[in-house]
């Protein structure tokens, strides 16, 4: 039965992102520059460095589906230009040369970095716990990906700065809220950089500061029809959905650390 769910969930992602698998064109393409090529293979390479081989892969893997879906996502929203790329001890980074039209294309747009994620993370942990006669290091890589995928996706959908959660956030408290979306993004920021002082996390505290531009200026959309209440509630539904979700997949993870 969670088998069946898992691959009901890959189903609905597919449906949800259809028209934005393959680039214009109808044809599957991928550009390698040599810079795009060297920063993979320095992501690829630090990522198994640091964290082991199988691990490492998972990660990049997982960071690989999280940019693409991205991706699809600008895609879908006719951004033609849409692309990502894997930066060393970082992540990665979709962009587009265009604002999305509005918030709900922009909610749309940075949901489905981790959205695309629940899918293969969810099918991946029926495996592993489904007790199927897997090699070690193939059982290995996915009970990785799975819990890593849930625990780094959950983290990206924590209404902080600039991670995907802090835009999603942003345009929430402008449906409900307009007023306190300011103050509230000052607010996770202040937690957010008393959180990396105490962890003594430089790259928190580097990633919290970026988000003040953010913050000050938090419309990253074309200005057009404000959505309305209802529309704000299903956003807000499918976000909390999200999360708790991916909380599920990556709390082993996130129990080892505490």
């Amino acid at each position: 039965m969670n088998l069946f769910l898992a691959l009901g969930l890959c189903v609905l992602t597919y449906f949800i992102l259809k028209g934005g698998w393959i680039a214009p064109g109808r044809r599957f393409r991928i550009s390698f520059s040599t810079e795009s090529l060297v920063m993979a293979a320095l992501s690829i390479a630090a990522a198994m460095f640091f964290l082991g081989p199988i691990t490492g892969l998972a990660l990049v893997a997982i960071i690989a589906i999280h940019e693409f879906g991205h991706v699809a996502a600008f895609r879908v929203c006719r951004h033609d230009d849409a692309t990502f790329r894997l930066i060393p001890l970082m992540g990665g980074v979709a962009s587009s040369a265009k604002r999305p039209d509005g918030p709900l294309h922009s909610f749309f747009i940075s949901v489905m970095g981790p959205a695309i994620c629940i899918a293969p993370t969810v099918l991946a942990l029926v495996i592993v716990r489904g007790g199927y006669d897997l090699h070690p290091l193939l059982s290995e890589f996915l009970w990785d990906f799975g819990i890593y995928s849930g625990a780094l996706n959950f983290f990206n959908l924590l209404p902080i700065g600039p991670l995907d959660g802090g835009k999603i956030s942003r345009i929430l408290f402008e449906i409900f809220w307009p007023k306190a979306a300011k103050p509230f993004g000052m607010a996770m920021m202040g937690l957010a950089l008393i959180f990396g002082f105490l962890t003594q996390s430089y790259f928190i505290i580097i990633l919290t500061l970026m988000s003040l531009p953010a913050i000050m200026n938090p419309s990253d959309y074309v200005i057009v029809r404000k959505p309305t209440k209802r529309q704000g509630l299903m956003l807000l539904v499918i976000y909390v959905m999200c999360m708790i979700t991916l909380l599920w997949a990556g709390l082993p993870l996130m129990m080892y650390y505490m």
